[in-house]
């Protein structure tokens, strides 16, 4: 991906937002994304050019390479790859070369034999031209041409396959032609970040009070880079809060289950029969019993449902924790890819008070000493652990 990350977001609730931004010429920009990430990312994907226009995007899908492999005729494995490739090309049409001969016709097979089956194997061809087969030792074999365009195909098709990168998935955003101020946001999963705090306590000189405490308040951001690039001079925001968030099947493709219409059973009338003919007395005429005529033709009734089925939609909402709050980081920040960080994200002069508190339910015996401030920093203060430094020099 050629457009550096100039923005990130983490929140709290496993999720990041990341703005890339940089000029780029051509029409067809190619970018990588985690699979895993690609549900998040067709969700919330922003695409700006300042200076030209957006036409699409292109994904891969479906996600799993393995039925498309499977549907072809050519499956190699890592370790026969050559015996396999012999068994799936068979009659087809190639040339080969064995020493100083050059052969075309059709591959038969090969006979492998013993562990060390290629040393041993041979080969078989038919020259349709001589109507012969003619058997050569697999390791004379030096070369071998697919004369068989479908051939050609199904093997390129695989290794093409074979190259993807099943943890990653591509995206070919198209632009027009020319130059392009781009701006490209989207979110996707990322660890969530934490804090940690330091809390320094001293006595004021000459305070009335003995107890009273100045206090110097520092809060510290962790974050984790997992991404497959190093961040390099980006603007870092930490957001304390969850939003809502949920996550949309959008990278599958879903095909939904249509109801079953079955013709209705028809039964074909057979011929008209007379029966014998009944004599009378005085036959003056001739009775004689017939079935019902069969009808010319039988109108097609078919029961349809009124109601098609639908997909569900996921829907997930959240409690809410308190107003957001994000801590921007004022100066660039850089970390390598898999490596991770801490930024100072706080650091406040309090004025506070040392008590003692007694819970009898808690410690029957002993009171637990603590320090009480009031939190005028204007700023939210997430949850996390406390070193509390007291009397420091």
């Amino acid at each position: 991906m050629s457009l550096p990350i100039r923005r990130v977001t983490f929140y709290k609730h496993g999720l990041g937002f990341f703005e890339r931004q940089g000029l780029f010429v051509g029409n067809e920009l190619r970018l990588e994304f985690p699979r895993a990430a690609m549900d998040d990312v067709l969700k919330s994907l922003v695409v700006i050019s300042q200076t030209g226009q957006v036409l699409g995007l292109e994904f891969e899908t479906p996600p799993d390479r393995n039925p498309k492999v499977s549907r072809q005729p050519l499956e190699l494995s890592p370790e026969q790859s050559l015996t396999d490739l012999i068994k799936a090309f068979r009659g087809r049409l190639v040339r080969v070369r064995a020493g100083s001969e050059t052969l075309e016709g059709q591959l038969i097979g090969a006979e492998l034999e013993g562990e060390e089956h290629l040393k041993r194997g041979r080969l078989s061809l038919y020259l349709p031209a001589e109507k012969v087969v003619r058997v050569l030792e697999l390791p004379q074999v030096e070369r071998v041409d697919l004369l068989d365009e479908g051939a050609s195909r199904d093997l390129e098709f695989f290794l093409r396959t074979a190259a993807t990168n099943e943890e990653r998935s591509s995206a070919l955003l198209r632009l027009s032609e020319g130059r392009h101020d781009l701006r490209v946001s989207y979110i996707g999963p990322a660890p969530a970040w934490r804090v940690s705090y330091r809390l320094l306590a001293d006595s004021p000189e000459n305070a009335p009070d003995p107890n009273s405490r100045e206090i110097l308040l520092q809060g510290w951001g962790l974050f984790d880079n997992t991404l497959d690039e190093d961040l390099e001079k980006v603007q870092l925001s930490l957001v304390a809060g969850m939003p809502v968030s949920f996550r949309y099947a959008l990278h599958q493709p879903h095909t939904p289950e249509r109801p079953l219409v079955e013709d209705e059973e028809r039964t074909v009338e057979g011929p008209i029969e007379y029966q014998a003919i009944h004599a009378s007395r005085e036959p003056s005429f001739i009775e004689y019993e017939r079935p019902a005529p069969a009808a010319a033709a039988l109108a097609l009734r078919a029961r349809i449902d009124d109601e098609v089925e639908k997909s569900n939609q996921a829907i997930a909402s959240g409690a809410e924790r308190g107003a957001l709050f994000a801590y921007r980081i004022e100066h660039p920040v850089s970390v390598r890819r898999g490596q991770s960080a801490m930024v100072p994200i706080l650091s406040a002069r309090l004025s506070g008070r040392r008590e003692l508190l007694f819970n009898e339910r808690k410690q029957d015996k002993n009171p637990v000493a603590s320090l009480r401030f009031k939190n005028t920093t204007g700023l939210s203060l997430e949850r996390g652990p406390v070193t509390v430094l007291e009397e420091a020099e």
